[in-house]
């Protein structure tokens, strides 16, 4: 019972950091999101993406990798687009400003 179990509040550098924890803590957090987002708005897309073309590549699957051209215009047109949208409307001209910083995939 005295052990300290990691959950999503002390993994994500949030909660109470006790002595010993290994949890980052806020600064250290946000910092690590920040790196990610100024290099791309969108890396959890491209992060699935070339998981994708990896096994595709290591399974030696050419319809897999030919496919991946028709799946980003998808997830570019169906949800990325809209996504930015929304954000536009809720930021306005800050979200403006970091799409003009950052480009959506690399």
């Amino acid at each position: 019972m005295g052990q300290h179990r990691p959950n999503a509040s002390t993994t994500l550098g949030a909660g109470d950091h006790g002595a010993g924890s290994r949890a980052p803590n806020r600064y250290q957090a946000a910092s690590w999101w920040r790196r990610i987002y100024g290099r791309t708005r969108n890396p959890l897309y491209l992060g699935t993406t070339l998981v994708y073309l990896g096994l595709s590549v290591a399974a030696g699957s050419l319809w897999a990798i030919v496919l991946v051209v028709p799946l980003l215009w998808v997830i570019n047109v169906g949800v990325v687009a809209r996504e930015e949208r929304y954000l536009e409307r809720k930021f306005g001209d800050a979200y403006r400003a970091y799409k003009a910083r950052v480009r959506r995939w690399v």
